[in-house]
């Protein structure tokens, strides 16, 4: 969780800077697409551990 809210702080930080230095804007969208895969894994972890323990949906 960590590691993908600091990417995600990266990649919001690069996109500050894209008005003002406009090659930035392919790293910022490269690390926020990198955020949001590391995203997207965390959250079916965190499924995963949910229903191997039990949990259901109603």
């Amino acid at each position: 969780m960590r590691g993908q809210f600091r990417l995600h702080l990266i990649a919001c930080a690069l996109l500050v800077g894209v008005p003002f230095w406009p090659q930035l804007g392919m790293a910022a969208c490269s690390v926020l697409a990198l955020s949001a895969l590391l995203l997207w894994i965390n959250l079916l972890s965190a499924l995963r551990r949910f229903t191997r323990h039990g949990g259901g949906f109603s």
